[in-house]
């Protein structure tokens, strides 16, 4: 009979609160103090400042792929729209793994597979380039095969050379993990539709497919796969799912022995112990829960060990991947804020050793037989450890940007990435400074109009700014609480607007001092009460605010009184900035960018847009669907100039003559506009 652990009645009582609160209608927004200002005037070409990009909203979850060399220039002669002036930035490890020897690391990028010497990190044996963007990696057991999951199917790759040897098809459902049992004879694929394939490797065939048994309480609620591992006998298969359940079952017969569960939690790894006698999977908790990992007994199903803290001296973040150590007598934790911490099994009480290094999700995490260490992150650097947590050897790149800001001129860029890293660079890719900014993930960048200043938001709630080009911190501005999501300098540089998680609009001055905060969303504890983006007009005298609640509201900057309300609902404003004449304009969360003409607002474009930019009297620039597009004439008739495949790129900003694209898997593509 099988053994089936029920998910925790904690779990279901959150569950019953996340449901009861999607009932709930967001708080009303302020009522009008002030007398509604006339209708935005009529649309007409625009000639705009920059504006800043819109900040990425919590958190991070999963990885998405983008490219590791640039992609082929648009078909244009030299005399075209665009020509690209520079590209940084490899593409962020999305996963590692040492092959048997330990001698050799293979890596995967958004659309290459490496082979690098453990020693040093920096030889380079052979890449190759991927056509799509792949999820997952595996090495067989005798080192000969890399197996790497693109969308539904698998590649094989000889790990010689790294020559295409075939592939798997698989059953048309995407693939979130793969592993290639001990033998060599088998290979596992987690897949979206709640099921696990194994196949032949040698034939290529399909063998069978496994799913979690529904019991009849109806407790067993199956989720999207999302890791899988055989055990190191042979005997077992594990696979963790998004809704909190570990399944296991018997290689012999392929009948299910367990389902264990984290609660209603994303179980992110599986692994089973040297011994083959336990499982683990890594949960990445909740609001009020932490990142852990759970350890169970295979064949009882009892608990072993829970890893964890969550204490007033710290909350782990959600826990990404896990590794024992070859005996088995520790285990180590990688997490999305890049913290790598190491249990010993003997004495989980407290924590053995936090190594540091990593300051973004880490996405790889594997040891070899002598108990070194090799980790990935999404700050865009490979590590690899020695037995005692000491660093034995680094390689960096572009890390996953997080936001864009340019000067006015052009003459300077810059990048933060979602470890708090600054780069300030000139169009030519020349780098000039880089910061490692406290605080988390970066959410926000703004350079003042005369470039003298950058203001970073954080995740951590703080405004930062910094003197340009050395990047020097002048002042650091303490008020939100929680991630500042967007932030906007006045016309004459001489204050800055924050909007953020905590519902406020906040007024500094950039000599460091607070001036004024209102209060636009009201927490009741389960409504979403983000502000999205903020914008100054271009006379300095009116700030509009996106927020969750649906609306756009227009507030007086000299005191914070809020003058206007715009509903756009059912739709929502995510992006917001002014032409030189003061008409609004609002990018919305179904992809439209949207005017208003008369009071009412107008779709001027409906592209699939995740991003714009204003190219002053060049017209605008939009980024979605895996391409940017130059659109020119005046607002009320805009029509395509130009485009260029841009895929997995998500942030923009640009001027007149520039436009930067980023990408939240570490490129960066500088391309002019003539």
């Amino acid at each position: 009979m099988n053994k089936i652990f029920f998910i925790p009645v904690r779990s279901i009582l959150l569950l019953l609160i996340i449901l009861l609160g999607a009932c709930v209608s967001p708080p009303a927004p302020i009522a009008p103090t002030a007398t509604v200002i006339p209708a935005a005037s009529p649309l007409v070409e625009a000639s705009p400042t920059l504006i800043p990009t819109e900040a990425t909203v919590l958190p991070i979850p999963t990885e998405t792929p983008i490219p590791t060399a640039p992609p082929p220039l648009p078909s244009p002669t030299p005399g075209g729209p665009l020509s690209r002036v520079a590209a940084w930035g490899a593409g962020v490890p999305l996963a590692a793994a040492y092959l048997p020897d330990g001698q050799s690391v293979v890596v995967l990028r958004p659309l290459a597979l490496e082979l690098r010497a453990a020693n040093p990190l920096g030889d380079l044996r052979w890449r190759i380039p991927l056509a799509t963007p792949p999820s997952a990696l595996a090495v067989s057991p005798d080192g000969a095969t890399i197996a790497l999951s693109v969308g539904a199917e698998v590649e094989l790759y000889a790990s010689a050379d790294g020559h295409l040897l075939g592939r798997i098809p698989g059953l048309g459902s995407p693939i979130a993990d793969i592993a290639i049992s001990p033998d060599g004879r088998l290979l596992a694929a987690a897949q979206a539709d709640q099921s696990i394939s194994l196949w032949d490797v040698a034939e290529r065939s399909i063998l069978t497919e496994l799913r979690l048994p529904l019991d009849e309480a109806g407790l067993i609620v199956p989720g999207s796969f999302t890791s899988v591992a055989f055990s190191p006998d042979n005997q077992f298969l594990a696979a963790g799912d998004d809704g909190g359940n570990v399944g296991v079952w018997a290689m012999s017969d392929y009948v299910n022995l367990q389902v264990l569960s984290v609660g209603l939690r994303v179980v992110a790894d599986v692994a089973f112990s040297p011994d083959s006698q336990q499982v683990a999977g890594a949960s990445e908790g909740w609001r009020t829960e932490p990142g852990a990992i759970w350890i169970w007994d295979v064949a009882t199903g009892e608990e072993a060990h829970w890893l964890g803290i969550a204490d007033e001296t710290r909350f782990l973040a959600p826990a990404q991947r896990l590794a024992f150590s070859p005996d088995g007598s520790e285990v180590l934790m990688g997490l999305a804020d890049g913290s790598l911490l190491r249990w010993r099994l003997a004495d989980t009480s407290t924590l053995a050793q936090d190594l540091v290094g990593h300051t973004a999700a880490i996405t790889a995490l594997a040891m070899a037989v002598d108990g070194r260490i090799l980790t990935a992150s999404r700050d865009g650097s490979l590590r690899i450890w020695n037995t005692d947590g000491t660093s034995a050897d680094t390689l960096s790149d572009t890390g996953a940007v997080a936001a864009l800001a340019l000067s006015s001129d052009g003459s300077l860029i810059v990048s933060g990435d979602e470890g708090g890293q600054i780069s300030i660079r000139q169009p030519d890719a020349t780098l000039l400074t880089q910061i490692q900014s406290p605080g988390g993930s970066l959410h926000s960048l703004a350079l003042s109009p005369d470039a003298s200043l950058l203001a970073s938001g954080s995740a951590d709630g703080t405004l930062r700014l910094w003197s340009m080009p050395d990047g020097a911190l002048q002042s650091e501005l303490v008020g939100h609480e929680g991630p500042i999501f967007s932030l906007a300098f006045s016309p004459d540089g001489q204050r800055v607007a924050t909007v953020g998680y905590d519902g406020t609009l906040r007024l500094w001055r950039t000599s460091g001092v607070a001036e004024r905060v209102v209060l636009l969303l009201q927490s009741d504890g389960i409504s979403n009460t983000a502000l999205y983006h903020v914008a100054f007009a271009p006379d300095g005298q009116q700030i509009a605010v996106a927020s969750s609640a649906g609306e756009i509201s227009l507030w007086r900057s000299a005191d914070l009184t809020q003058i206007e309300r715009r509903s756009i609902e059912p739709d929502r404003a995510l992006q917001l900035s002014f032409t030189p004449q003061s008409s609004l304009l609002a990018r919305t969360a179904s992809g439209k960018i949207l005017a208003w003409a008369a009071g009412s607002p107008v779709a001027i474009l409906d592209a699939n847009t995740s991003s714009y930019a204003l190219l002053g009297d060049a017209g605008i620039v939009t980024l979605g669907g895996g391409t940017f597009q130059v659109w020119r004439g005046p607002l009320s008739a805009l029509t395509r100039y130009a485009d260029v495949p841009a895929p997995e790129f998500n942030r923009l900003v640009a001027n007149t003559t520039t436009i930067v694209i980023g990408s939240s898997m570490g490129m960066i593509e500088v391309w002019a506009v003539r």
